[in-house]
Formats: C-alpha cells, sequence, structure tokens
C-alpha cells in the first residue's frame, strides 16, 4: 500500500536575492551618510530688541564684498583686523552683498561670536 504524500508547495518569494538587495541599501546609506556633529548660529534677523533703544550701543555696519573685501562703516577693513577694530560690547550688522558666499559669511560670523559681539544680519545696500 502507498501513501501519497501531499505535493510540496515551492516557495514563491526567494528569500537570498532580499538579503542581498538590503544588504546593499544598507551599504549605500552608510556611505552616504554624514555623522558630522551639526552646529547652529545664534543670530538675530532684525527683530525688536528687548531692551529700549537708548540703552543699546550704536551698531556699525559690515559690508562683505565679493574677493574677500570688507567695509565697515563705509571705511575699508583690512579682515585680519576685524577682532582688534571691534569692541566686545559692540553690535554689528552683516551685510552680505551678491557674490560672496554663504561659507564666507559663516565664517566672518563665527568670528564675531568669538568676539562677543552681538549680530545682526542685514541686506547689502544695491
Amino acid at each position: 500500500m502507498r501513501i501519497e504524500r501531499p505535493a510540496r508547495r515551492r516557495n514563491s518569494i526567494v528569500l537570498t536575492s532580499l538579503v542581498d538587495v538590503m544588504f546593499v541599501l544598507l551599504f549605500f546609506f552608510m556611505l552616504a551618510s554624514s555623522y558630522l556633529d551639526w552646529g547652529t548660529l545664534d543670530v538675530n534677523i532684525g527683530g525688536k530688541p528687548a531692551s529700549s533703544p537708548g540703552t543699546l550701543p550704536p551698531a556699525h555696519a559690515l559690508l562683505l564684498l565679493p574677493g574677500g573685501q570688507w567695509r565697515l562703516d563705509g571705511r575699508p577693513l583690512d579682515p585680519a583686523r576685524l577682532e582688534a577694530t571691534l569692541p566686545s560690547a559692540s553690535r554689528v550688522v552683516v551685510q552680505p552683498a551678491a557674490g560672496v558666499s554663504l561659507q564666507e559669511l559663516v565664517a566672518v560670523v563665527d568670528r564675531l561670536k568669538a568676539a562677543g559681539v552681538a549680530l545682526t544680519l542685514g541686506a547689502a545696500p544695491p
């Protein structure tokens, strides 16, 4: 007497290729990701000051021009003398002109923050 077994079902999904695809995706995202610590810049963007206008020191206008040229209150400024020119309690309105890279602007803002200067970003005059 012969007992017939039920026919074996064949798996319709092959897991080997699925695992390979997942490994490739994991590898891609690990290489494409960046694990840098992102810093933030605390900058006053033209809002109202917390104190009354009479108690604030006068603001200096720092105009950033293309090619690394700077003007402080309309006069040319050597970038190496930025910290020596501004007192630490002063306020500065940083005005990047058209053509100034974002990296250059952030470098200037970082230098001013390190010098203890209050910052405001403004629009450069045309």
